[in-house]
Parts: C-alpha cells; structure tokens; sequence
C-alpha cells in the first residue's frame, strides 16, 4: 500500500498546490539579504525535489524530503541533513513551521522556531505549544528576524 502511495503521490504531488501570497517576496529578501534556505518536508524526496523544482528553485538551495536513511520530522536527521549541506550550525538557524510537528523539530535539532499561522494551525494552538515568535503573513518574518538580530 505504501509503494502505490508513493507512486500515486510522485503523479499527484502538485494537485491544488500553490505558494502562499507574500511568499515570495519573503524569500526574494531573505535570498538578497544573505540568509541560507533549505526546505525541509515530510514528504518524500522525490515530490519535495519536483516541487522546490517547479515552485523555489530560485529561492532555496537545498530541498530535504523523506528517504527510507532519514527519520521524518520531529526527529533532527532531516534538519541535520539540511545544515550540513549549507553548511551551517543550529546556533546560525531559525526553523520556519505552521504545525505542532514543526515546533517539536525545532526544539529536536536545536534551532529557535518561528511559528506561522498561514498554514495548518492558529496563533492559539502554536502559543499553547510554546511558541514564542508568531508570524502573521510572511513579512513578518523578516520583522522576527530583525528584532532576534539586535
């Protein structure tokens, strides 16, 4: 069942999928300010590979998707595997996520979250999991940013 998933998924994987409104302007500043992006999924590699390459390509680097050596998120190995090929540090990272799963990786591999609520879940339940740096929109992001910059 998972290997006819799998293939279901790698023909599927764009059905009803489009960026976020402001998204790009985000990562167009964090690209011209320097900052190192990675995507970091639980999807499997290979959609996470075809949908950095259709919709970010120009934006992140380094697209780190699910494979049978790598435990999915909240376990660090996807989020290690990303610094490592950006050769960066938890001290230098900030992890960007929109679930209680992407909180806990944060806190798994070492990097301070920043919570979003435009995606799976409300500025509510993300304060109650402990966030501390809550995105509206992502121009917030940069403001969040600024402020840890100080």
């Amino acid at each position: 069942m998972l290997t006819e998933l799998k293939e279901y998924y790698a023909e599927h994987n764009n059905d009803k999928t489009a960026p976020y409104e402001g998204l790009y302007e985000l990562l167009a500043e964090l690209k011209k300010q320097g900052y190192k992006r990675a995507v970091v999924s639980n999807k499997v590699q290979e959609g996470v590979t075809a949908l950095n390459g259709q919709y970010f390509k120009e934006y992140f680097n380094v697209a780190i998707g699910e494979t049978p050596n790598r435990k999915r998120k909240p376990e660090p190995d996807m989020v290690n595997a990303a610094l490592k090929a950006l050769n960066s540090t938890p001290e230098e990272a900030v992890y960007v996520g929109d679930s209680e799963v992407d909180l806990q990786t944060a806190k798994n591999s070492g990097l301070l979250p920043i919570a979003v609520t435009w995606g799976f879940r409300d500025e509510e339940l993300l304060r109650e999991l402990g966030a501390k740096h809550v995105a509206y929109k992502p121009a917030d992001v940069m403001e969040i940013l600024g402020e840890l910059n100080k």
